[in-house]
């Protein structure tokens, strides 16, 4: 319990670390030096975020883990995906209504980005922690917080690798997707 409270603590500076990073990472001539921090931004936050999600709301957790484990890779991969790429028209689709609408559109924006950060988050919560688990191996003795940091860490590392690390991490995206689709669909 000691070592989870630590975990939390550092979970709100990474999420700072992040968004500097992101920051930093922007369109510009910052060339490798600017896609390395985005990169490391993008995977630290998000670890950031499930270790502060898997900590704050053990209860959701539990039910994403049951998900997953109910689910096979392969089926949340694709309910992640089907609906990925519907998430991603709608966000073209508020976009270039924006472009015409002007500034007025931005609520809407911002309230579209909240919904799939936290849809993505509520997935995430499970799918991060089974890649730390698959990192640390089966005789660990790790709890779920500290293999999901193993987790995004391993997730992060792969992001550097472009192109197929990148999609790898996509790929865990596209799970955490389905996982949480998932997660909808049987609560309703």
């Amino acid at each position: 319990m000691k070592n989870e409270r630590r975990l939390m603590r550092w979970a709100l500076p990474c999420l700072l670390l992040s968004a500097a990073g992101t920051a930093y990472a922007g369109p510009g001539p910052y060339g490798a030096p600017g896609f390395f921090s985005g990169c490391v931004s993008v995977g630290l936050g998000i670890t950031a975020f499930v270790v502060w999600a898997r900590g704050s709301f053990p209860e959701i957790a539990a039910r994403a883990d049951r998900a997953v484990a109910a689910n096979s890779s392969a089926r949340t991969f694709w309910i992640g995906l089907a609906n990925a790429a519907v998430l991603l028209a709608v966000f073209v689709a508020v976009t270039k209504a924006g472009e015409i609408a002007g500034k007025a559109i931005v609520p809407l924006l911002v309230a579209y980005l909240l919904g799939v950060g936290t849809l993505l988050l509520r997935g995430a919560v499970a799918v991060w922690p089974s890649y730390g688990h698959l990192l640390l191996g089966p005789d660990s003795t790790a709890t779920d917080l500290q293999a999901s940091l193993a987790g995004g860490v391993l997730l992060t590392a792969f992001l550097l690798f472009f192109p197929f690390g990148t999609l790898f991490f996509v790929y865990a995206v596209a799970r955490a997707v389905g996982v949480s689709v998932l997660l909808m669909v049987k609560e309703s």
